[in-house]
């Protein structure tokens, strides 16, 4: 819940940077261009840094607030949950912005193959997840063992 208020809000604010880059760009002032597009990456890393920190040092009371009393084990999870995710949220930032800026220079490309790389990364670690784990199964199956 909070977590897509947060992603929202950086989302917003590296779209609204974007718009005023694309203006400069635009007009052909390219050190505006350039400026704006470095107080954009310079608010976003400030303001997503700032919620970093505030999620790490309010994490109970905010979890608090937000769903009053549950099981403890529940709030562990959910602690844990938020401040991972909180320490996620310079880098989403970033990204976002980074992406809306690349949008504005007409080259999205370059982020969708950032991401293309990223996800045939990831799918390489889930392929060899997969062949050790079907090992491990493979050799651990019941029935097996003579």
């Amino acid at each position: 819940m909070i977590n897509y208020l947060l992603n929202f809000v950086l989302t917003a604010l590296a779209t609204g940077g974007a718009v005023v880059v694309s203006q400069y760009i635009g007009r052909k002032e390219k050190d505006q261009a350039c400026n704006a597009a470095s107080q954009l990456i310079t608010v976003t890393t400030i303001i997503s840094s700032g919620i970093m920190l505030f999620v790490i040092l309010f994490h109970k009371p905010t979890l608090r607030i937000l769903f009053g009393s549950v099981e403890d084990d529940v709030m562990a999870a959910a602690i844990t949950y938020f401040v991972i995710s909180g320490l996620s949220y310079p880098f989403f930032g970033i990204y976002n912005s980074c992406a809306a800026l690349f949008r504005s220079m007409e080259k999205s490309h370059i982020t969708m193959n950032v991401s293309d790389e990223c996800f045939h990364y990831h799918e390489s670690d889930l392929s060899i997840g997969r062949m050790r784990f079907s090992s491990v199964s493979l050799k651990f199956s019941p029935g097996t063992e003579k």
